[in-house]
Protein backbone atom coordinates (compact mmCIF):
# COMPACT_ATOMS: atom_id res chain seq x y z
CA UNK A 1 0.00 0.00 0.00
CA UNK A 2 1.35 3.44 -1.31
CA UNK A 3 1.05 5.99 1.72
CA UNK A 4 1.57 9.49 0.62
CA UNK A 5 1.71 12.28 3.07
CA UNK A 6 1.62 15.72 1.69
CA UNK A 7 2.68 18.86 2.46
CA UNK A 8 5.11 18.50 5.09
CA UNK A 9 8.37 20.19 5.99
CA UNK A 10 11.20 17.47 5.34
CA UNK A 11 14.43 17.72 7.58
CA UNK A 12 17.76 16.91 7.05
CA UNK A 13 19.53 16.42 10.36
CA UNK A 14 22.98 16.74 8.49
CA UNK A 15 22.88 19.84 6.66
CA UNK A 16 19.51 21.12 8.67
CA UNK A 17 17.56 21.92 5.41
CA UNK A 18 13.94 22.39 5.61
CA UNK A 19 12.21 21.96 2.65
CA UNK A 20 8.30 21.12 2.06
CA UNK A 21 7.67 18.06 0.08
CA UNK A 22 5.57 15.31 -0.24
CA UNK A 23 7.03 11.36 1.14
CA UNK A 24 5.68 8.06 -0.20
CA UNK A 25 5.83 5.11 1.98
CA UNK A 26 5.28 1.83 0.58
CA UNK A 27 5.02 -1.33 3.24
CA UNK A 28 6.67 0.81 5.93
CA UNK A 29 9.62 1.94 3.98
CA UNK A 30 10.29 5.72 2.54
CA UNK A 31 10.21 4.99 -1.21
CA UNK A 32 10.25 8.77 -2.30
CA UNK A 33 10.56 12.07 -1.47
CA UNK A 34 9.10 14.46 -4.28
CA UNK A 35 8.65 18.11 -4.33
CA UNK A 36 5.57 18.28 -6.32
CA UNK A 37 2.52 15.68 -5.56
CA UNK A 38 2.53 12.09 -6.16
CA UNK A 39 -0.26 11.00 -7.97
CA UNK A 40 -0.54 6.96 -7.27
CA UNK A 41 -0.73 7.15 -3.84
CA UNK A 42 -3.45 4.93 -2.29
CA UNK A 43 -4.19 6.92 1.11
CA UNK A 44 -2.81 10.51 0.89
CA UNK A 45 -2.12 12.36 4.52
CA UNK A 46 -2.04 16.39 4.68
CA UNK A 47 0.67 17.23 6.37
CA UNK A 48 0.41 20.38 6.72
CA UNK A 49 1.83 22.34 9.01
CA UNK A 50 3.68 19.10 10.47
CA UNK A 51 7.71 17.91 10.25
CA UNK A 52 9.02 14.92 9.14
CA UNK A 53 12.52 13.60 10.53
CA UNK A 54 14.51 10.62 10.25
CA UNK A 55 13.95 8.09 12.79
CA UNK A 56 15.11 8.34 16.35
CA UNK A 57 17.53 5.61 17.57
CA UNK A 58 18.10 4.82 21.15
CA UNK A 59 20.91 2.55 22.05
CA UNK A 60 20.61 2.18 25.97
CA UNK A 61 16.81 1.05 26.88
CA UNK A 62 15.63 -2.06 29.96
CA UNK A 63 11.91 -2.01 27.45
CA UNK A 64 10.88 -5.31 29.97
CA UNK A 65 12.09 -3.16 33.04
CA UNK A 66 8.55 -1.39 33.38
CA UNK A 67 9.82 -0.19 37.56
CA UNK A 68 12.95 0.75 39.07
CA UNK A 69 12.48 -2.18 41.50
CA UNK A 70 14.90 -4.40 39.58
CA UNK A 71 14.46 -7.01 42.29
CA UNK A 72 10.93 -6.83 41.89
CA UNK A 73 11.48 -7.95 38.31
CA UNK A 74 12.36 -11.31 38.71
CA UNK A 75 9.28 -12.35 40.74
CA UNK A 76 6.94 -11.07 37.40
CA UNK A 77 5.32 -13.68 35.65
CA UNK A 78 7.00 -13.51 31.88
CA UNK A 79 2.90 -12.61 30.63
CA UNK A 80 3.16 -9.78 32.53
CA UNK A 81 6.64 -9.02 31.38
CA UNK A 82 5.67 -9.50 28.22
CA UNK A 83 2.62 -7.06 28.32
CA UNK A 84 4.54 -4.36 30.02
CA UNK A 85 7.22 -4.24 28.00
CA UNK A 86 4.89 -4.22 24.45
CA UNK A 87 3.29 -0.74 26.02
CA UNK A 88 6.77 0.54 26.63
CA UNK A 89 7.67 -0.27 23.25
CA UNK A 90 4.34 0.74 21.36
CA UNK A 91 4.63 4.28 23.17
CA UNK A 92 8.10 4.11 21.67
CA UNK A 93 6.97 4.49 18.41
CA UNK A 94 4.31 7.02 18.95
CA UNK A 95 7.61 9.28 20.23
CA UNK A 96 9.21 8.57 16.79
CA UNK A 97 11.63 5.56 17.89
CA UNK A 98 12.50 3.35 14.73
CA UNK A 99 15.32 1.38 16.16
CA UNK A 100 16.13 0.94 20.16
CA UNK A 101 18.88 -1.41 21.70
CA UNK A 102 17.75 -3.35 24.78
CA UNK A 103 20.85 -3.49 27.09
CA UNK A 104 19.17 -6.19 29.02
CA UNK A 105 16.13 -8.10 29.30
CA UNK A 106 14.48 -7.77 26.06
CA UNK A 107 14.34 -11.57 23.84
CA UNK A 108 14.26 -13.02 20.64
CA UNK A 109 10.43 -13.16 21.86
CA UNK A 110 10.04 -9.74 21.22
CA UNK A 111 12.02 -8.40 18.99
CA UNK A 112 9.76 -11.58 16.96
CA UNK A 113 6.69 -10.23 17.77
CA UNK A 114 7.54 -6.86 16.43
CA UNK A 115 9.12 -8.25 13.29
CA UNK A 116 6.39 -10.05 12.34
CA UNK A 117 3.53 -7.85 12.88
CA UNK A 118 2.34 -9.13 16.08
CA UNK A 119 2.88 -6.02 17.74
CA UNK A 120 3.50 -2.26 17.13
CA UNK A 121 7.42 -1.42 18.02
CA UNK A 122 10.56 0.06 16.59
CA UNK A 123 13.18 -2.44 15.47
CA UNK A 124 14.97 -4.00 18.76
CA UNK A 125 18.51 -5.25 19.02
CA UNK A 126 18.96 -7.10 22.50
CA UNK A 127 21.53 -8.84 24.43
CA UNK A 128 19.04 -10.67 26.42
CA UNK A 129 20.14 -11.12 29.73
CA UNK A 130 23.81 -8.95 30.83
CA UNK A 131 26.30 -10.74 32.13
CA UNK A 132 27.45 -9.62 35.50
CA UNK A 133 29.59 -11.48 38.68
CA UNK A 134 27.89 -12.36 42.08
CA UNK A 135 27.34 -9.39 43.93
CA UNK A 136 27.79 -7.06 40.77
CA UNK A 137 25.57 -4.47 39.12
CA UNK A 138 23.30 -7.21 37.77
CA UNK A 139 23.23 -9.55 40.65
CA UNK A 140 19.30 -8.44 41.43
CA UNK A 141 19.16 -10.52 44.54
CA UNK A 142 18.01 -9.47 47.55
CA UNK A 143 20.47 -10.18 50.77
CA UNK A 144 18.30 -12.99 51.98
CA UNK A 145 18.22 -14.96 48.27
CA UNK A 146 19.94 -17.98 48.68
CA UNK A 147 19.18 -19.67 44.90
CA UNK A 148 22.31 -18.37 42.64
CA UNK A 149 20.49 -19.55 39.55
CA UNK A 150 18.49 -17.70 37.12
CA UNK A 151 15.85 -19.46 35.96
CA UNK A 152 15.45 -18.06 32.09
CA UNK A 153 11.71 -18.56 31.80
CA UNK A 154 11.56 -15.65 34.10
CA UNK A 155 11.86 -12.42 34.28
CA UNK A 156 15.28 -10.13 34.91
CA UNK A 157 17.80 -8.06 33.35
CA UNK A 158 20.79 -9.91 33.93
CA UNK A 159 22.48 -13.37 34.93
CA UNK A 160 25.28 -14.14 37.09
CA UNK A 161 28.72 -15.81 35.60
CA UNK A 162 31.63 -15.88 37.98
CA UNK A 163 34.94 -16.54 36.14
CA UNK A 164 36.27 -16.85 32.80
CA UNK A 165 34.51 -20.16 31.61
CA UNK A 166 31.05 -19.19 32.91
CA UNK A 167 31.67 -15.94 31.13
CA UNK A 168 32.47 -17.43 27.84
CA UNK A 169 29.46 -20.08 28.81
CA UNK A 170 27.04 -17.09 29.20
CA UNK A 171 28.20 -14.80 26.22
CA UNK A 172 27.87 -18.27 24.17
CA UNK A 173 24.28 -18.94 25.40
CA UNK A 174 22.90 -15.20 24.59
CA UNK A 175 24.26 -15.53 21.46
CA UNK A 176 22.65 -19.02 20.96
CA UNK A 177 19.54 -17.40 21.91
CA UNK A 178 20.40 -14.86 19.40
CA UNK A 179 21.45 -11.49 21.24
CA UNK A 180 22.72 -8.84 18.65
CA UNK A 181 25.38 -7.70 21.19
CA UNK A 182 26.34 -8.53 24.58
CA UNK A 183 26.15 -6.58 28.01
CA UNK A 184 28.71 -6.79 30.44
CA UNK A 185 28.03 -5.16 33.76
CA UNK A 186 31.96 -5.48 35.03
CA UNK A 187 31.01 -2.62 37.81
CA UNK A 188 29.50 -2.76 40.84
CA UNK A 189 26.43 -0.58 39.44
Amino acid sequence: MRISIDNVVLLEPATEARTEGHLVIEDGVIREVSSSPVTNAEIRIDGRGKTVIPGLIDCHVHVTAATADFPALRRWSPAYTTVRALDILSAMTRRGFTTVRDAGGADWGLARTIQEGHAVGPRLQYCGQAISQTGGHGDMREPGDVVHEVCHCCAGLGRIADGVSAVRHACRDEIRRGATHIKIMASGG
